[in-house]
This record gives C-alpha cells, structure tokens and sequence, in this order.
C-alpha cells in the first residue's frame, strides 16, 4: 500500500464522499479527480486548497501503475481508500471553505499593475503552440475568443464553451478568468447562470465545475492569492506562478481576469 496524509479538505465534500458512492473520474502523473455525484474533486500535492480539492504531503505518480478510472473511492473516519492508495484525515486539517465575497475598486497603483500583467500574459501567449493560430482550428478558436474580448456578449459567451483543447478547453478557461474579474469588483453578470447550463452539456464536468465554482465564488487559495497580491499588496508575484497552470488554463484565466476587471470599471453593472 502507498500512503500519504491529507493536509486540506473540505469538511462538506468529506461528508458527500462519505455519503455517495465516488470514484475514480480521471487519472494524470501527479493528480487524481474523483467523481461524487456531479462534483469533481481534485487529489494531489501540486494544488491549492479549496471546497474541491483534496491536497496531500506526497508528490506521488498516479499513471501507470494500476490505478483505474471507474475504482471505487473508500471512506471512513480517518482514511480516504483508493485502490493501493490509503489518505490519512487528521481532524485538524477538515475545513469549510465558504465563497470570497470581498470585492475591491481599481485605482492608478492597480492600472498599472495590469498594463504589466497584459504584458506578461502577452509574452507567455507566444510560448504555447495552441494559442499561435498558424492553423485553421487554431485560428477558429482565437478567431472566437477576440470576439469575446471585444464584446462580452451572451452570444459570443456561449461560442466559446467547450471551445479548445485540454481538460479544461481555453474558451472555458477564458470566461472562467472573465467571472472572476467581474466578481472581484462586486458586480454581476446577467448571463452566468445561463451559461452554466450550457456548460452541463457543451464541456466536461470538470471545465463545467470551474466555471459553477468561479460563479459561486468557491476559489481555491490560488485564486484568492492572485486577487489580493493585485488589489492589496500591489504586487502581481502570484500572477507569474498562476500563468503556468496546465497548457493554457493559467494563461487563459488571467487573460479573461484582466478583461473582466477592465469591463468592470466602465459599467457599473453589467
């Protein structure tokens, strides 16, 4: 048996996965999703804590050493079972991470902040291959996310759903970055709600959920991070780890937070 111990999980999604049968959802080197209901939960050491993640002290591999998708995940008082893998719960690290609700107002100091992170984000953009557009797909997909930036309409929203490659396409990711600039100053999107419905069937449950949690304000800590290190320490060291998440995710979530926070400061309700 391999084992580690569980240093973050939330005390709700404990109680579900007590609760409902879960399994195995999807398997990569370093992480585990498991599937409770029509929740995914995120296991590994590489991660942030939050409602759906459940970090360990141990960088272990996942891949290719028996682990299956669909294997049954076991849980009592004090471990989490799966497959050869025991996760030891101490009662210390149960939490209940509610939604962020603080919201801020953007002045010159954060202004200039985000001309560097636009800066950043432009610069990354060029080492990722996908986000090149030197192929038909890709220049559909690009073709459709710079519309979405130019008019942050439901139309051009629901174009970019499920758009792109990945276990969280970059159209997804662009509007999950979008709700959280919108939340971030207080304010509301009149078709949120509509596109997560779409999102039950246009994307996977994975993608779906991250947009479901950016709308709900159930941010894991790196999100938390970005936002204050931006509107109270006037720093954007959080952004430069934030933009290597995934292939395109960190990229695609900070460019839809700087488009969501610029859109913000000119209505005052969207």
């Amino acid at each position: 048996m391999i084992e580690a111990n569980i240093i973050s999980i939330d005390n709700e999604m404990l109680n579900e996965l007590k609760q409902n049968n879960a399994f195995v959802y999807a398997i990569h080197h370093h992480s585990l999703h498991l599937k409770v209901g029509e929740k995914i939960m995120t296991l590994g050491c590489q991660i942030t804590s939050g409602r759906h993640h459940i970090v360990i002290d141990s960088n272990l591999r996942f891949k290719n050493i028996g682990l299956k998708t669909n294997e049954k995940v076991i849980v009592d008082q004090q471990t989490i079972k799966i497959g050869s893998y025991i996760f030891h719960i101490n009662d210390l690290d149960i939490h209940l991470f509610r939604p962020y609700k603080k919201t801020y107002k953007v002045n010159d100091d954060v202004r200039t902040l985000l001309k560097r992170l636009e800066k950043m984000i432009d610069k990354e953009q060029k080492h990722h291959l996908f986000i090149h557009g030197n192929h038909p797909v890709e220049t559909y997909v690009l073709e459709k996310i710079e519309a979405f930036l130019n008019n942050q309409s439901f139309e051009n929203a629901i174009k970019l759903v499920g758009l792109g490659q990945g276990l969280t396409p970059l159209g997804d990711d662009i509007i999950v970055g979008y709700i959280l600039g919108i939340n971030t100053l207080g304010l509301t999107i009149p078709w949120v709600e509509n596109i997560i419905e779409i999102a039950k069937v246009k994307t996977n449950l994975f993608s779906k959920q991250n947009l479901e949690d950016a709308h709900l304000k159930l941010y894991p800590t790196i999100y938390i991070q970005l936002i204050e290190d931006l509107f109270i320490n006037k720093k954007i060291d959080h952004a430069e780890d934030f933009i290597n998440i995934g292939d395109t995710s960190g990229v695609g979530i900070l460019k839809g937070f700087l488009y969501g926070i610029r859109a913000g400061e000119k209505n005052e309700r969207l």
